[in-house]
């Protein structure tokens, strides 16, 4: 069994929000989460998100590219696959599936915080969990 995950991140690029779903799940799937975020802040997306009949107003479809701050996003996912190997997590049930992904981002906020989120002199904020590795 496989599985999807969406992530929310903030401005500090910590995970604010998420959804998972069945790995043979559309991304279309998690359009709910994103369209909470309705006048809160601007989503980038890849193209699956994508909707024939329009896309959400507050969601910016990112082409291969472009948008390079979604590069945080594909960093985030590493860091928990590396960190982690989060995907190699094995379950009997969709409930354990679903509660390991939601200490794995709980664990990951508090871990890029450690140290507090200090920008450095370009104003990026640097984050790291790479010592927290066993």
């Amino acid at each position: 069994m496989g599985g999807k995950l969406c992530i929310a991140l903030n401005k500090l690029a910590l995970i604010t929000d998420r959804d998972c779903a069945t790995a043979n799940r559309h991304d279309q799937t998690f359009l709910p989460l994103l369209d909470c975020y309705d006048g809160q802040m601007i989503i980038l997306t890849d193209t699956g998100f994508h909707q024939a009949k329009g896309d959400l107003d507050h969601v910016m479809l990112c082409r291969r590219g472009e948008w390079n701050v979604r590069m945080i996003v594909e960093t985030t996912f590493s860091m928990m696959t590396q960190v982690w190997g989060s995907k190699e997590m094995r379950h009997r049930t969709w409930e354990g599936f679903e509660a390991h992904l939601a200490y794995l981002m709980a664990a990951f906020n508090i871990l890029v915080q450690w140290d507090g989120l200090e920008p450095d002199e370009n104003g990026r904020i640097h984050r790291s969990i790479a010592r927290f590795t066993l």
